[in-house]
């Protein structure tokens, strides 16, 4: 017979728990705790000289896996129902996309696409989803376990190789400043507005392993946050939004290193909002006075300092 999956569940949940008390003590209130006083997180935040973000997933949800949840959720209502995507106002995450999924499939009526194009290329989709699903599952995996790093260059390749080869609109697929706006976790603005009031010459570094063209795309985030520079992979567009190249700048970890390395401020204080494998170049960089990690994974907790859970009201 099978193990009992809510004993296992309330297993896991126990020793993360465990876990998380081990390593973060104090509890701020709505999901954050800290290894330090509050005073403390507030005295540090004032006294940066630089504060490294990484924007996906530690501000508001993926930005590319929003953009590829939305191109798949556009070609499956072309393909079953006859009708583009209008999208829900803000960035698409997977688990918003299979409620699309699964709602439409039961409250739409059916008006299947004569057109081949269409279904070649949410089969392509499809399969490229899942493939890439599972090399992140190995990848997680494997840096969970410590054996080797592994980084997303080889997801984000794969990802524009499958928007080149469906000659996909990419472009039309970008979310708006509102959407953004929207999409933005709680606390987030009042963090940086507050802190930067609190510490004027404090220069905010963003970066981004999403892509922008010009001042589209994932670069639309810089209207909304006050940040002294912006960096993120890119793409050229032909006029119908499809890509004709790229230009990866931070295709891995060593790479946001690098970026921030270029850019310190003469050896001061340096805080980091982070949350994934891809950002333990940054947490292990000399001078990292406050990190801070949202939903970040057990392995990245020894050298936080605060963790919160998709919210910065607390701060």
């Amino acid at each position: 017979m099978g193990r009992n999956t809510g004993e296992e569940g309330f297993l896991s949940s126990m020793i993360a728990k465990l876990l998380r008390r081990y390593y973060f003590p104090r509890s701020l209130g709505n999901n954050a705790y800290s290894k330090l006083p509050k005073a403390e997180i507030g005295k540090r935040l004032s006294s940066l000289d630089l504060l490294v973000v990484d924007i996906d997933d530690t501000i508001a949800p993926h930005y590319t896996v929003g953009i590829a949840n939305r191109i798949f959720i556009d070609y499956f209502f072309r393909c079953f129902f006859g009708a583009a995507y209008k999208g829900i106002g803000k960035i698409e995450t997977t688990k918003d996309a299979l409620k699309i999924v699964f709602r439409s499939f039961a409250r739409k009526r059916w008006r299947l696409s004569k057109e081949k194009r269409h279904w070649r290329t949410l089969a392509s989709l499809a399969v490229a989803g899942t493939y890439m699903y599972l090399c992140r599952f190995v990848r997680n995996g494997s840096n969970f376990l410590g054996f080797w790093h592994i980084s997303n260059e080889h997801l984000i390749k794969r990802f524009i190789s499958v928007m080149k080869r469906n000659n996909i609109h990419f472009r039309g697929y970008f979310y708006s400043k509102q959407e953004l706006k929207r999409s933005l976790y709680p606390g987030v603005q009042e963090l940086f507005l507050g802190t930067k009031k609190l510490n004027p010459r404090l220069e905010i570094l963003c970066m981004s392993q999403s892509f922008s063209e010009k001042n589209g795309g994932v670069h639309a985030y810089a209207s909304l946050i006050p940040c002294s520079s912006f960096h993120s992979n890119r793409v050229k567009c032909k006029e119908d939004g499809s890509i004709t190249s790229e230009e990866l700048s931070i295709p891995n970890a060593k790479a946001k290193r690098k970026i921030v390395e270029r850019q310190k401020c003469k050896q001061g204080s340096i805080g980091i909002l982070a949350n994934e494998y891809e950002d333990r170049e940054l947490i292990g960089m000399p001078n990292v006075t406050l990190c801070i990690l949202n939903n970040a994974p057990v392995a990245l907790w020894k050298k936080g300092h605060v963790l919160v859970d998709k919210g910065y009201k607390m701060l």
